[in-house]
């Protein structure tokens, strides 16, 4: 919905929230397919958007802490709910105990 320029200029508008953002498409995907990490064309192909958009996208949402790069790789960041039990690492000492 449009608004007057002079509504733009005194800031008489609803701002979206980082909130909102959890809905969108991308993050939809990521978060279903939370196991994986994804290209951007690999995600560009599952959410049928354009590229541009998709990366317009992930860099506001790496900003806003929703998703995590490690290049070419982007993944969805899980909260507590979702996070997988870290598996407990033994130490050598009693790996190789005879």
């Amino acid at each position: 919905m449009a608004i007057s320029r002079e509504a733009f200029f005194r800031g008489d508008f609803a701002k979206r929230s980082p909130a909102d953002r959890t809905q969108h498409p991308v993050i939809k995907f990521l978060r279903k397919n939370h196991r994986n990490a994804f290209t951007i064309k690999q995600i560009v192909e599952a959410v049928g958007m354009k590229e541009d958009t998709v990366r317009g996208f992930v860099s506001v949402a790496k900003k806003d802490g929703l998703i995590i790069h490690n290049s070419p790789y982007f993944i969805a960041k899980l909260n507590s709910k979702n996070k997988p039990k870290k598996v407990k690492k033994v130490s050598k000492k009693k790996r190789f105990k005879k």
